[in-house]
């Protein structure tokens, strides 16, 4: 028995003895495991825990302090047969589970995809109950999109496929549980952040957090406006401080690549595959590998050579832990971190970090939202406590105007451009950004408003699928209106997804007005530029910039007034585009707060503002100027705005 065992078994005798204090006389627990962040309960009942929505389970995690899940032993479960026969009697049949929906896992758990997860579950848990206690099976129930999507086919069937998936978790626990040599009673002294990337800049963001105890990574991005080949591209990991091997841990705050796009270049090296877990939300999960796989053709498709394989991209999902919003979780000895809603992206998380040994709290924002969308709900920014933070300010500069006001102005550009047969390109994001204009644009359908089809190009149809996997991620409005009114406005009649080049080329050459929203959104490559191409000299036309436009991008210069500009052509030559067609920037839809807000953002955290600040994703003047103003308006007892390659200490 190695020394991470014996720790190991040392922290079982002792959750045993506290379950015997704390559980029901008619609860028995026979066995404790620990698979990553979670102390796993093995009992012959586990239908005792299902019942009435998980409290027992709430209360043991409270007691415990640690992440909970309940499974059966292996003599208390019924046949598949039998069990797939009883499952599918309790389950209403509008509920949309069939057999083929039905996943029996060798932990003693059945995965239920259902079209609509609450008639599974029932009220007050009732069905999911009555299962687990007629079969000794336990449930999980898993949303089927109502757009069917690929990518959430593929990384459920990764990770409920993985084989080695429960000796990677007992790896992790050893370092959750028991941490290194160093004495768990001694305290920690110092807690440390390196600058790797994405500070006085936007693009390549990542942060080194590191204790004398844990060493942990969060976020691990690109900058894509640099070529692959470019050391600009990649965050600074060459500093003396990180090492690759010695990591506890990465954390991902939301799926776009200026946060992500790095992240499997670590997967291809052995160390880091077999113990390092990768914590996100589960949308941020899927929005990876979508996002993930499309740059590595991005990136060939420029002829350059990918830093990794898909397979990389699929050793990522396999390692990935994922956390729900305000589901404290201990991720190493002294570090215990909780998601709280970003209101950026779909799942983007702001990441708050307790330092159990110094009592310290400390708040990465990653990118921000403190404004409600019409997709997503503001910003959380209630935490337990807030000593310290790194917050974003990509628009700490300047402002955005009344989001209302930005929207009317947006309506009334594509009627206009509509109503003299033109068509309006809307180069965006696949994610966050085109389901936010795909909202505004079912708004004008429900109201008579826009009569042209919208179309969807590049990834973005994939994207909305994901989307409409995950609606208790989105504000409250639109779960209500699509789990209680049934009332998806994802899936409204006017949007079309272009399926292949000749639908899009059959859209071009059509004289018939519409709206076109692709990618990329930067002009960086994508189907936008086979628009762009073919209709960008015409004057009746309009290209709508939605998002922000890095320095050195297509779409900056086109945005600041370039009006003749290079453009890529299929075969690998560069032609010039004479730019004819309307220009406007409408900035209403971004998915990051502006100076105002970032400023009543830190002033209304509860139940304080932090009394240490650090500006991050920003360009220089931006992030310069909100540190500034943070201090004069705020008065934090301390506020820069750090460059690439500084490390500073946080406690």
């Amino acid at each position: 028995m190695t020394e991470g065992e014996r720790s190991l078994s040392d922290v079982k005798r002792r959750i045993m003895r506290k379950l015997e204090e704390i559980l029901p006389s008619n609860v028995v627990v026979t066995d404790v495991e620990f698979e990553g962040p979670e102390v796993v309960l093995y009992t012959n009942a586990p239908h005792v825990f299902v019942k009435d929505n998980s409290e027992l389970i709430s209360k043991v995690a409270r007691e415990l302090q640690k992440r909970i899940k309940v499974r059966p032993n292996p003599t208390a479960l019924s046949p598949i047969k039998v069990a797939r026969r009883v499952i599918l009697d309790y389950i209403p049949e509008d509920a949309g589970v069939g057999e083929k929906d039905l996943v029996f896992l060798d932990t003693g758990e059945v995965v239920i995809f259902s079209e609509k997860p609450g008639l599974v579950i029932g009220k007050g848990g009732k069905n999911i109950h009555r299962i687990s206690r007629d079969t000794g099976w336990v449930p999980i129930v898993l949303r089927k999109p109502p757009i069917r999507s690929k990518t959430i086919d593929t990384t459920r069937s990764l990770v409920l496929g993985d084989a080695s998936r429960k000796k990677f978790l007992r790896n992790v626990s050893k370092r959750v549980f028991c941490g290194r040599t160093r004495s768990r009673g001694s305290e920690s002294r110092w807690a440390r952040v390196s600058a790797l990337g994405g500070f006085q800049e936007v693009g390549r963001s990542s942060l080194f957090f590191h204790t004398e105890e844990s060493r942990v990574l969060m976020d691990c991005g690109v900058n894509v406006a640099a070529p692959p080949d470019d050391p600009s591209a990649y965050p600074h990991f060459n500093v003396p401080e990180f090492k690759m091997d010695d990591l506890d841990a990465i954390i991902i705050t939301h799926a776009h690549l200026d946060h992500c796009g790095f992240l499997p270049y670590f997967y291809k090296h052995k160390v880091v595959s077999e113990r390092v877990p990768v914590y996100c939300t589960p949308p941020t999960r899927d929005l990876m590998y979508l996002l993930l796989t499309d740059f590595i053709k991005v990136v060939e498709k420029r002829g350059h050579e990918p830093p990794f394989t898909e397979q990389d991209v699929k050793r990522v999902i396999k390692r990935t832990v994922t956390i729900k919003y305000r589901e404290p979780t201990d991720i190493s000895p002294d570090i215990s971190i909780t998601f709280h809603n970003a209101g950026h992206i779909l799942g983007a998380c702001s990441v708050h970090v307790f330092l159990e040994d110094k009592g310290h709290n400390f708040v990465y924002t990653g990118d921000i939202n403190p404004s409600p969308s019409r997709l997503l709900d503001p910003a959380d920014n209630r935490f337990k406590r807030v000593d310290s933070m790194v917050i974003e300010s990509t628009y700490g500069d300047r402002r955005h105007g009344s989001r209302r006001k930005q929207e009317a102005r947006f309506r009334r550009i594509v009627q206009d451009t509509l109503k003299k047969g033109g068509k309006v390109l809307i180069p965006s994001f696949a994610v966050g950004r085109a389901q936010e204009i795909m909202l505004v644009l079912e708004d004008m359908y429900r109201r008579d408003e826009l009569e042209a089809p919208v179309y969807l190009d590049g990834m973005i149809w994939e994207a909305t699928a994901i989307h409409t996997a995950y609606p208790e991620y989105l504000n409250r409005h639109l779960r209500r209106r699509i789990l209680r009114e049934d009332d998806n406005p994802f899936v409204a009649e006017c949007f079309q997804p272009v399926e292949d080049a000749e639908h899009r080329k059959d859209i071009i050459d059509s004289d018939d007005p519409a709206v076109i929203i692709s990618t990329s959104g930067m002009l960086e490559g994508g189907p936008i530029l086979d628009y762009l191409r073919a209709l960008g000299e015409d004057e009746k036309n309009t290209l709508i910039f939605v998002g922000y436009q890095a320095e050195g991008t297509l779409g900056r210069r086109i945005q600041e007034g370039e009006r003749e500009v290079p453009l890529p052509t299929p075969n690998g030559k560069t032609e010039t585009l004479r730019v004819n067609l309307r220009v406007e920037t409408v900035s209403g839809f971004s998915g990051h707060g502006d100076f105002i807000e970032l400023i009543k953002y830190v002033r209304t955290i509860r139940p304080r503002p932090p009394r240490r600040i650090f500006t991050n994703h920003g360009e220089r003047r931006a992030c310069r100027i909100l540190s500034r103003k943070l201090q004069s308006k705020i008065r934090v007892a301390f506020s820069v705005a750090p460059e690439n390659l500084e490390c500073f200490r946080v406690t």
